[in-house]
């Protein structure tokens, strides 16, 4: 081996070059680490990059700039025609007549915030006037307090009964609630003090249809829907064009088992509002009645898209699809009943029907865990424990099939006795003990509000009647009185308006047609 000092190289040179090496290799560990940094850095900006919205162009630029000088050329012209208003209240604090012209004008720009104080100066200068408390409950009608909006207006009745527009605006509160007896007999009040309001017989049929509905067979109460039916029909000639009349007259027909008359009638209300999701729930019913399901599927399927967390739109289309003999199809319609499941837990409607479907695929198990955790909710019905008494038989187990099938049996025969008690109601409709059997029997089958209803018809025939009394005590315990707000079948905006009013004709039937 040559040596370093026979190469004629000094021996001092031997560290310096390692040291250069090491410094080469730290500067390129440096370099790949910027580079690293950089390339991170840049997938960083695109990836937030592509999060921002993109960058609109000259002509969107300009149709936005023009909608907003619109917007504002709008305000300016409010504050204009408001300017008078303000300022002659301003000028006399006490005068009534500037009030209501400022409120009224402040509920035509939508401002029902500043309507309101105005009013609330109305009621302090002239206590008595029903009409400006009237106006306050309207406003608390389409904020969504429908206590507040109650409590005035009852004050209003007692103190003056002949308030048509009062009388108008209860019927209304009570029908948001879902109180619809009572929504009847306020909205009769209003039919009888305001003979010639539109309005009046619009609460009042629609009251008539959704009392109707809420039973399982709406023919018991086919006297109300014959009613519903007439008056909206006369109503066609307020307002022609008007699609919620058409869906709540095919309501009352489908109600009715006229299945053709009510078709004609949703259809019609689905081309004045096509976005009508309860027309449009209703026609896929229709449609299932007669038959027609490939057309039933094509509205659901339509409808799913814009609306797909509708749980009774899940419902409706996996129904129409659980009937197909393709697993494919079913397992499909599967997977609608679990989504609205997910929306709502505690419909055991939703529960037998998984459970059939996954029985039907094979899922013994899994059929099982939902027929009991149906049973769980809603004791009182016949279905999973049918279908227990199956599964139980199938695995061999005769006990708990035999248990299971003797439940099922007795829960049948509180079915069909209850169909019997609802028929002979229409016989006797002014019969004390039907109606208290019925409310008792609503009352366990966790129908709160149809039971809430039976009790008070009791108490129309018997004011004293103790039973009544207490039952409507144990629903309010239940929370029965609240229990109707989530499933009233909603009255459109400004699908009906009423009609004005001697006083505050703006704010009484602007905040009224938020029904």
């Amino acid at each position: 081996m040559i040596s370093s000092r026979e190469a004629g190289a000094p021996e001092t040179q031997r560290p310096a070059a390692g040291r250069a090496t090491g410094k080469l290799l730290w500067l390129l560990l440096g370099g790949a680490l910027l580079l690293a940094a950089v390339w991170g850095l840049r997938q960083y900006l695109l990836a937030n990059i592509k999060m921002l919205p993109p960058v609109p162009s000259d002509a969107q630029i300009a149709v936005l700039l023009k909608q907003k000088q619109q917007q504002e050329a709008e305000a300016r012209k409010q504050q204009q025609k408001l300017a008078p208003l303000q300022a002659a209240v301003q000028r006399a604090p006490s005068e009534v007549k500037h009030r209501w012209a400022l409120a009224d004008a402040y509920q035509k720009a939508g401002r029902l915030d500043l309507a309101l104080p105005q009013l609330q100066a109305i009621t302090r200068l002239r206590p008595g006037d029903p009409w400006s408390h009237t106006a306050i409950a309207q406003i608390r009608l389409a904020e969504g307090r429908w206590q507040d909006a109650e409590a005035i207006c009852r004050q209003v009745v007692r103190r003056s009964p002949r308030t048509g527009q009062a009388w108008l605006t209860l019927a209304t509160v009570l029908y948001h609630q879902g109180r619809y007896f009572e929504a009847i007999r306020a909205a009769r009040q209003a039919v009888h003090h305001s003979p010639k309001n539109p309005s009046a017989y619009y609460v009042l049929a629609t009251s008539y249809v959704e009392y109707a509905m809420q039973y399982p067979n709406p023919q018991t109460r086919s006297d109300e829907l014959n009613i519903a039916r007439r008056d909206l029909r006369r109503l066609l000639g307020v307002w022609p064009d008007k699609g919620d009349i058409y869906y709540r007259l095919g309501r009352a027909c489908y109600g009715l088992r006229d299945s053709k008359t009510a078709l004609r009638y949703l259809r019609r209300a689905t081309e004045l509002t096509p976005h009508h999701l309860d027309a449009n729930l209703h026609m896929i019913r229709v449609y299932r009645a007669i038959g027609q399901g490939d057309k039933a599927v094509q509205v659901a399927e339509k409808q799913l898209a814009r609306h797909p967390r509708n749980v009774e739109l899940l419902a409706a289309l996996g129904h129409m699809l659980a009937t197909d003999a393709d697993p494919k199809t079913a397992q499909r319609a599967l997977q609608l009943f679990q989504t609205a499941l997910q929306l709502s837990p505690n419909d055991f409607t939703l529960l037998d029907q998984i459970g059939l479907l996954q029985q039907r695929l094979g899922r013994m198990d899994e059929a099982q865990a939902a027929f009991e955790r149906s049973i769980e909710i809603n004791a009182e019905h016949s279905i999973p424990y049918q279908q227990l008494a199956s599964i139980w038989s199938r695995r061999g187990d005769r006990k708990k099939a035999a248990y299971y099938a003797h439940l099922a049996t007795g829960i049948a025969s509180n079915e069909q006795q209850l169909k019997d008690i609802e028929s002979l109601s229409r016989l006797k409709p002014n019969s004390v003990a039907i109606h208290l059997v019925l409310a008792e029997r609503y009352s366990i089958l966790r129908r709160p509000e149809v039971a809430r209803d039976e009790y008070l018809q009791v108490l129309r025939l018997d004011p004293n009647n103790e039973r009544a009394r207490k039952g409507l005590l144990r629903l309010a315990a239940m929370g029965g009185a609240d229990s109707r707000s989530t499933q009233t079948q909603a009255m459109p905006q400004g699908s009906a308006p009423i009609n004005s009013t001697p006083r505050g004709s703006a704010i009484v039937s602007g905040a009224a047609s938020g029904m």
